[in-house]
């Protein structure tokens, strides 16, 4: 048995995962249209920038990652929005993929204002020493 990765124990990393599992079996009935191969990346980049800012020592590039993966998030419900008004999806899938996107944002706004307090708390520390 291997030793998860730090990325690996984020419940915001395993719903990203999820959601990224899900559109792609979702769309897998559509086929090759433009707002379908740009959900399937943007719910891949939600998913690779979490992994990634967590990696990331400082608190800013952590942030700045995480920021990213929001972005990605509201992009993959901009392309939700676009799939169904083209048809190319139900508004029932429309929802469902919306509902997890904003479990997702939530969490990742969340760490955001988690790390902005590390940051201030650094700042601080940093301007004492003085």
């Amino acid at each position: 048995m291997t030793t998860p990765l730090g990325h690996e124990k984020l419940r915001v990393y395993q719903r990203a995962l999820r959601f990224a599992s899900w559109v792609h079996n979702t769309i897998a009935a559509i086929g090759r249209r433009a707002a379908v191969e740009h959900l399937d990346g943007a719910s891949e980049s939600i998913v690779e920038n979490i992994a990634i800012g967590n990696s990331r020592r400082e608190a800013g590039d952590r942030k700045r990652y995480f920021e990213i993966a929001m972005g990605s998030g509201l992009e993959s419900a901009a392309c939700l929005d676009i799939c169904c008004c083209l048809g190319l999806i139900g508004s029932e899938t429309q929802i469902r993929g919306k509902e997890q996107l904003v479990q997702i944002v939530r969490m990742l706004v969340g760490m955001r204002g988690y790390l902005d307090g590390q940051a201030q708390e650094g700042k601080t520390k940093r301007k004492m020493r003085s």
